[in-house]
């Protein structure tokens, strides 16, 4: 049975990796949001270029040594942007190596993750080098997401449903990217698996892999961006109103374990910290993110370069987390955001009515806290560096609404979800990530540089469509194979229904 519930998870690995291969070949080279930047700083940092100094005398960030071939590749791509110089897109001057010098503003991050995706690409040139890059970065944000369905094996199709529906197409695609976003979204979805494991009534029966899985994951998150540390701390306390009891109570026998895991985390807490001080993060050096306007940008006046925002933005931020790509002021077909949307809403609505007492509260804080956190950081930040937020950025702590709502709704309802229902959502979902893959297809086509880009080749329509719906139909095979093996302890006292399987009232 143990392995038949292992083995059950390969759909969910397959049907992901598939929807990647497609967004992968989807958006031309060099396309996605300011890829060029991440592409340039990958190559830089696989040769050793892991802390860059000279600023760009015409363009953001600093210089960095890279292939000629690569420049030239996202040269068409970069110069079409209104935001870059001419230093981003075209060589400053040739190294005696036989490299060129071009600036990058991806130039202060953590060099870590584009150092392993670059040194992968190293043996080709070009485009050929990026699309190695977007397949590391892809691979690593799938092996994340496939150790945290493993870890919730046991779970029945409410849990399995919830990691399913997390997987937005926006998420999907930031994951193929090679960017530290979709590694940081990953790490915080396993993190919030591996918490919400270690939490539940009936914990795991693994507790030491699945407290090094959140060891693991909780590090990632605070080395990749500047924000981990407080998405760590936001994830945190949703599940220590959740059952941080439960949590030491099942980890007290491994002592060891909690130790030499807050080593871990402590000593990647600090080689973070002091990275951003070595890279002057925190004084402003580095560069604001100018890349777009804000999504429906008829809708959503102003420019990302000022400090004007409202309401609107906050709605639009929301809608970021669905479909926004390849740059956050591209929107995906209108009918996407309530038909995905209201999946989501009914799913929390579910979760919400199975849940009681500190659950009911754990749940409203995963409501609460991706909403208001951005409201906070740009009020914050407006001022000095414009309204530059973008949806995408709040996922990792996002996706645990998703995710506690699965707990709640499986603990008020056990194994009870009628097949019809992931079949519809399947279905409903296959349509929307077509649909979102189609019109990138079809607005690059549109876009001279793609257009003109020898090294892209453009999917057919049909292939998209049956990768879509083979791809999700996968997951809903992942869906419907789990069916609980979790025993559950039988209610004390004469109370029945959803109430009484909550320990926490």
């Amino acid at each position: 049975m143990e392995r038949w519930h292992a083995g059950a998870t390969a759909y969910l690995v397959v049907g992901l990796g598939l929807l990647q291969a497609l967004w992968i070949v989807t958006v031309p080279p060099f396309a996605a949001s300011d890829e060029f930047d991440h592409a340039f700083r990958a190559a830089g940092a696989a040769t050793g270029q892991l802390a860059l100094r000279t600023p760009a005398p015409d363009g953001r960030g600093e210089l960095v040594a890279v292939p000629r071939q690569m420049v030239e590749a996202a040269s068409a791509q970069c110069a079409s942007l209104p935001y870059t110089g001419e230093d981003n897109c075209y060589p400053v001057r040739e190294t005696s190596d036989g490299r060129v010098l071009v600036a990058t503003a991806a130039g202060t991050y953590h060099p870590g993750f584009y150092a392993l995706i670059g040194t992968f690409a190293r043996p080709l040139d070009g485009a050929g080098a990026l699309y190695v890059m977007r397949t590391a970065a892809a691979l690593l944000c799938l092996a994340l997401v496939a150790l945290a369905a493993w870890l919730q094996r046991r779970r029945g199709p409410w849990v399995r449903a919830s990691i399913v529906l997390s997987l937005t197409p926006t998420l999907v695609y930031t994951s193929v990217v090679g960017a530290p976003n979709g590694l940081e979204i990953a790490a915080g979805l396993l993190l919030w698996v591996a918490l919400l494991e270690l939490s539940d009534h009936e914990p795991t029966p693994q507790p030491v892999l699945t407290f090094w899985s959140a060891v693991g994951a909780a590090s990632l998150l605070v080395t990749l961006r500047l924000l981990g540390p407080i998405f760590l701390m936001a994830v945190a306390g949703v599940v220590a109103v959740l059952g941080a009891g439960r949590v030491l109570s099942v980890m007290r026998p491994h002592r060891v374990h909690v130790g030499a895991g807050a080593l871990v985390l402590a000593t990647a807490g600090a080689l973070s910290a002091a990275w951003i001080l070595h890279a002057g993060q925190l004084a402003g050096e580095g560069r604001p993110d100018r890349s777009a306007t804000p999504l429906v940008t008829a809708v959503a006046s102003g420019s990302s370069d000022d400090a004007s925002w409202g309401l609107i933005t906050v709605v639009v931020w929301q809608l970021q987390t669905i479909a926004a790509f390849p740059y956050r002021d591209q929107p995906g077909p209108i009918w996407v955001y309530p038909l995905l949307g209201g999946i989501l809403v009914l799913f929390v609505v579910a979760g919400w009515r199975a849940a009681r007492g500190r659950s009911r509260a754990a749940l409203a804080l995963a409501v609460l806290v991706p909403l208001l956190l951005p409201v906070a950081l740009t009020a914050a930040t407006a001022a000095s560096q414009g309204v530059i937020w973008q949806g995408r950025y709040v996922l990792p702590v996002g996706v645990g609404l998703v995710l506690l709502a699965g707990r709640m709704a499986e603990r008020g309802a056990p194994g009870r979800m009628a097949a019809r229902w992931p079949v519809v959502g399947g279905a409903a979902a296959a349509a929307a990530v077509a649909a979102c893959l189609l019109k990138v297809r079809a607005d690059e086509l549109g876009s001279p540089p793609s257009r003109s880009d020898p090294s892209w080749w453009a999917p057919w329509p049909l292939l998209v469509v049956a990768g879509s719906l083979v791809g999700t139909g996968l997951m809903v095979l992942y869906v419907l194979n789990g069916r609980s093996t979790v025993v559950r302890s039988a209610p004390v006292g004469p109370s029945t229904g959803p109430r009484a399987l909550d320990p926490t009232t």
